[in-house]
């Protein structure tokens, strides 16, 4: 219950956070401190979005699916220095950077340990992750998230056999990013 209770919190706060209800300044800082969440200066942003063909629509299949993302956020917030939180369209994830200048390599080695680590547990499930662009701290959090979203959406239809994507490497897609879903694209 406990565990539940932090997950909604979490949940709450970078949902809020990505829709404005939240300004990314030294308040919002100072909310997550309150709500007992350690957001550290230097971030990276993740998108993990999970396509689950084995699921149905029933509500038991919903049911299963719901722990399945919810198990999958408590072992991602286990890892050292990363926050996981559910959104409408998949799981948002923070992770610290320790090493500025290696920042690219090291945020496709994590998203890379986060494919793993979420495959392993469940490996009917196809995981793809985007990474968003760096800015520092948490301006343009909601720009830098629909990046990491855009990154999913690109890469499936640039590189559909990798699982991870990196918004930098996405090139004149980036400009493309409105006209992505189409297929004039």
């Amino acid at each position: 219950i406990h565990k539940s209770y932090e997950r909604r919190l979490r949940n709450e706060f970078f949902n809020k956070l990505l829709n404005g209800q939240i300004k990314p300044d030294s308040e919002a800082y100072a909310h997550a401190y309150r709500l007992g969440i350690k957001l550290p200066s230097l971030i990276s942003l993740y998108f993990l979005s999970i396509e689950d063909n084995s699921l149905s629509d029933e509500v038991d299949m919903l049911k299963a699916r719901q722990k399945n993302i919810d198990t999958i956020i408590d072992q991602l917030t286990l890892e050292a220095g990363t926050i996981a939180w559910e959104t409408p369209e998949g799981i948002g994830i923070i992770s610290t950077i320790h090493n500025f200048a290696e920042r690219k390599n090291k945020e496709l080695e994590t998203a890379q340990a986060y494919t793993n680590l979420v495959s392993a547990a469940f490996p009917a499930m196809n995981i793809r992750i985007g990474i968003a662009d760096y800015f520092e701290g948490l301006t343009n959090f909601d720009l830098r998230f629909q990046h990491a979203q855009s990154a999913v959406r690109i890469g499936k239809g640039i590189w559909p056999d990798q699982a991870v994507y990196h918004f930098e490497n996405c090139g004149i897609y980036q400009v493309l990013i409105p006209f992505a879903d189409t297929g004039e694209a």
